[in-house]
């Protein structure tokens, strides 16, 4: 989990705390070394910026990870 969307490309970010924040929300997964995927779930109420949502799995899990993505995608009407 992010407490913000992605910034903007070449919007300049300076706000460096912003940033780190950002980081220590999306790094656990990698620190405990499980696998995880991102997919698309929406945009910001301003309607520009994508939000997505982030799956956790069990070590290991890699595939199942990927099934429960892909048919996510697909429920929300995403993916094949």
């Amino acid at each position: 989990m992010a407490p913000t969307t992605a910034p903007k490309l070449n919007t300049g970010e300076e706000d460096t705390l912003k940033m780190y924040m950002s980081d220590v929300y999306t790094i656990g997964a990698n620190l405990c070394g499980l696998p995880a995927i991102s997919v698309p779930c929406g945009v910001d109420n301003k309607g520009n910026m994508p939000i997505g949502v982030q799956f956790i799995g069990k070590a290991f899990d890699d595939y199942k990870l990927m099934e429960l993505a892909a048919a996510y995608e697909i429920l929300r009407g995403e993916g094949e």
